[in-house]
């Protein structure tokens, strides 16, 4: 379970990084932050799998805080940032994520 903790650390300083990038305020970065942790206590999955998960996170707090920032510039700042070892290209599985889990 100490690993699972650590990993998800890593990637709330992911999100962080990538919102200080994206020139977010701190209130859509905590919001980001938030729907990230909420996400990760009702699922399971691998570090590379939740690179997926903060994007979507950080794409839905900008809309919520309205702060919006285009889906396609998060992804970019996210590959240039952290180089993801998955594609990353592929908008769908974010919006599915956000439709199917942060939706319900």
């Amino acid at each position: 379970i100490f690993s699972h903790l650590k990993s998800q650390i890593g990637i709330c300083s992911k999100i962080y990084k990538a919102g200080k990038n994206l020139k977010m305020s701190a209130l859509t970065i905590a919001t980001a932050l938030s729907y990230f942790n909420i996400y990760c206590a009702k699922n399971n999955y691998t570090d590379f799998e939740r690179i997926y998960p903060a994007a979507a996170s950080l794409f839905l707090a900008s809309k919520v805080e309205e702060n919006p920032k285009k889906l396609t510039t998060i992804i970019e700042v996210f590959k240039n940032e952290f180089n993801p070892p998955i594609n990353f290209e592929d908008t769908t599985v974010i919006l599915s994520i956000i439709y199917n889990k942060f939706h319900k």
